[in-house]
């Protein structure tokens, strides 16, 4: 008997809400600012069968990519050989994982003796080893160069601490404290999730609770399913592409995608994407589910209840040996310009589809990563920002100025903690007027910031996306600027930095770092003319601009 609709929306709200519990718990008791100020990280609750039930609202770039590593650990540790305060860990690229700096952590919900449900979370270390600092060498050419590899393994048997995985772990990372401390922060998510789960077993009964995560993932599929029949049938085919794979600089590298809707559901095939890359660009399947699930999710009902349910009438074809699936050892650390390309190119095909829900390119954001050893304090540091771009326009109104979007929902590190922390200071940090693609609705802005290093030398690493492609407009709008960034050393000289790239900083050099704005929707002379004239006194638009895309310089002359 099906559970009656009361009851089965209180617990869908108590799932969710187990998981925001578990995501506030993690950032306040991480301590990178990685993860305690932009949220690189997500929280989720899944079934014996390793179906996801619920997910913290975080970085929808984690939506798929959480799933085959519980899946791959549960079929390391099934739930017959599960114990009570069993937890398992790993972050292998190839068997489920990401790259090698996500940590997913899996912890069973054993109630009375039986495994009811699965608490788990995926955690960006700021470092796991490796040639480079933060794990992040633009230059690998194979996995072993990125980090430590992690297969799934008991980090705590029967509640008894692996000391032998910490001892390996702290030999291996440039800040050992760092990252045990923010691997306790995950574990200590998954307990509090682990307990609310069984207050809700005690409170309904296990069977109650199981039945309701069922009738869920039921529940999930008949709604996607009824979106994608409103969507027309037929095959829609896009291409983006990534600037270069930090290797072969001068390749290039498509993403190549059709989506066919044939009456509820769907399938994607990647065919026709480049091989994969000699360079750290590829991504896996886990990464590549990932960019898919969260545009359909996007493009569906807001109601749906975000679950494994949802991703049942999709269907995914992905080549081996593709940038898309790529075959070991290749290196993936550098693999979200690959998944943004992939989002971008599923909403530039259901754009064909669905011409009243337009959605232009956004921004992707980017930030450096700058490590060294801080001659004040002798200590080995690595500093990671984030700096949001332009959000895409849509055909019902403009992007947002500077918010991250698209496969990421990171938070802006506030300047005050990357002062304090690092040996950097933030001289700069604003909007970049004119970055916005035009029309008659206008992507957003992206931004200008500027770090000067204080002391010591540093390595700075970038990876970074749409500085050789502009983020596209439709419909007649006009796509964004493309992103930049320029080291001004203190000697008065400067240099581009690549896409992917690495560079020595001496105290007293700048990053100056502009993200990419939005794609604009609709033909420039359809805007209001109001509009053009408030974002010219705002200082977002210059008078030269205006003048040139919407024929209004006379009437915005200050």
């Amino acid at each position: 008997m099906a559970l009656d609709p009361i009851s089965l929306e209180v617990l869908r709200n108590k799932f969710d809400m187990v998981c925001a519990e578990m995501q506030v718990v993690l950032q306040r008791s991480a301590v990178s600012p990685v993860l305690k100020e932009a949220a690189d990280c997500l929280n989720a609750l899944f079934d014996v069968e390793g179906q996801v039930i619920a997910q913290s609202v975080t970085i929808p770039c984690h939506l798929g990519m959480i799933i085959p590593a519980v899946q791959r650990t549960l079929q390391v540790f099934p739930p017959r050989r599960t114990k009570a305060s069993d937890v398992y860990i790993m972050n292998d690229p190839y068997h489920g994982g990401t790259h090698i700096p996500d940590t997913i952590m899996v912890l069973p919900v054993v109630v009375d003796g039986e495994v009811v449900a699965y608490c788990a979370s995926i955690a960006h270390q700021i470092d796991m080893g490796g040639k480079a600092y933060g794990s992040k060498p633009m230059d690998a050419t194979e996995i072993y160069q990125e980090g430590l590899i992690v297969p799934p393994l008991r980090l705590y048997d029967q509640g008894v601490r692996n000391e032998t995985f910490y001892s390996f772990l702290r030999a291996n990372v440039r800040l050992p404290d760092i990252v045990v401390n923010d691997i306790e922060a995950q574990l200590a998510g998954c307990q509090v999730g682990a307990r609310r789960v069984a207050s809700l077993c005690a409170e309904f009964g296990a069977g109650t609770v199981r039945q309701a995560m069922g009738e869920l993932l039921d529940r999930s599929e008949s709604m996607t399913r009824q979106c994608i029949r409103r969507i027309p049938e037929g095959t829609y085919q896009a291409v983006d592409y990534v600037d270069n794979d930090g290797v072969e600089v001068e390749k290039e590298i498509q993403v190549r995608l059709a989506v066919t809707v044939a009456g509820d559901g769907m399938t994607v095939d990647f065919t026709g994407s480049s091989p994969q890359s000699r360079g750290p660009v590829n991504s896996t399947p886990g990464s590549t589910m990932s960019s898919v699930y969260y545009a359909v999710r996007a493009m569906t009902d807001p109601t749906v209840p975000s679950n494994a349910g949802c991703f049942r009438p999709i269907r995914l074809i992905i080549p081996e040996g593709t940038v898309v699936n790529p075959k070991p050892p290749a290196p993936v650390n550098a693999r979200m310009p690959t998944v943004h390309a992939m989002a971008d190119a599923m909403f530039l095909a259901l754009a064909q589809a669905l011409p009243d829900r337009l959605v232009a390119a956004s921004g992707p954001a980017m930030g450096p990563w700058i490590g060294g050893t801080d001659p004040l304090t002798g200590r080995t540091y690595v500093f990671k920002d984030f700096i949001s771009g332009g959000v895409g326009a849509t055909s019902r109104g403009d992007g947002v100025d500077v918010r991250s979007s698209g496969m990421g929902n990171s938070c802006n590190i506030p300047v005050e903690v990357s002062e304090t922390d690092f040996p950097v200071r933030v001289r700069r940090f604003g909007l970049w007027q004119d970055s916005a693609g035009l029309g008659r609705y206008q992507g957003g802005l992206g931004a200008i910031k500027v770090y000067e290093l204080l002391r010591g030398e540093a390595v700075m690493i970038q990876q970074s996306r749409r500085q050789t492609s502009s983020p596209y407009g439709l419909g007649g709008g006009l796509p964004g600027a493309r992103q930049e960034t320029t080291i001004l050393r203190k000697d008065g000289t400067s240099e581009t930095v690549p896409p992917l790239a690495t560079a020595r900083l001496q105290a007293g050099d700048q990053v100056i770092v502009r993200t990419a704005g939005g794609g604009g929707v609709g033909l420039p002379q359809d805007r209001d003319h109001d509009q053009v004239v408030e974002q010219v006194l705002d200082g977002k638009l210059s008078a030269e601009a205006a003048g040139r895309a919407y024929g209004v310089c006379d009437r915005t002359a200050p």
